[in-house]
């Protein structure tokens, strides 16, 4: 997110995503210098991809964002009455990878966000290990605090 005074006035504005022509980013230069922006080439999309991993288990949501105007840019523009959320079974081999990827960052949880472009790719767009989960759980019925809630006690017995 980022913030910065768009006019001549003490208005300050917050934004997750923007979509901008090279033009308009190099126009905002000067008024994002001292905030942490991040500047990346837009993907097309055929929907988006969050996948919680719990010490293993992987519960992966398909997030039609594209249906959606609002969400068509960023997901966290949440519309839930037009973005469906729906539980999705991964390829074993994209579990596979995901495993691998926590094992070799020696984590036990991250809330993984991928898009799937419509040639069916799935680009990687971040892990993050105190990454929200209550709202997939809530709108798939996926078993997610369930999984920690194994996890955290398997770790305890383990440490007695």
């Amino acid at each position: 997110m980022w913030a910065a005074r768009l006019d001549d006035t003490d208005s300050v504005v917050s934004l997750f995503t923007k979509r901008l022509s090279v033009a308009e980013a190099i126009d905002l230069a000067d008024l994002v210098r001292h905030a942490p922006v991040i500047v990346q080439p837009y993907v097309e999309k055929a929907y988006e991809l969050r996948i919680t991993v719990v010490a293993g288990r992987v519960f992966a949501c398909r997030i039609d964002s594209q249906l959606s105007t609002r969400t068509m840019t960023d997901w966290r523009r949440y519309d839930f009455e037009h973005t469906p959320h729906a539980p999705i079974q991964l390829e074993p081999k994209l579990e596979d990878a995901l495993r691998d990827f926590m094992r070799v960052c020696a984590v036990q949880y991250a809330a993984i966000d991928m898009i799937v472009r419509p040639d069916g790719a799935h680009l990687f767009v971040e892990a993050n290990p105190a990454g929200q989960f209550g709202w997939i759980e809530e709108l798939t019925g996926l078993r997610i605090s369930d999984a920690i809630a194994d996890w955290l006690v398997a770790d305890l017995d383990s440490t007695r």
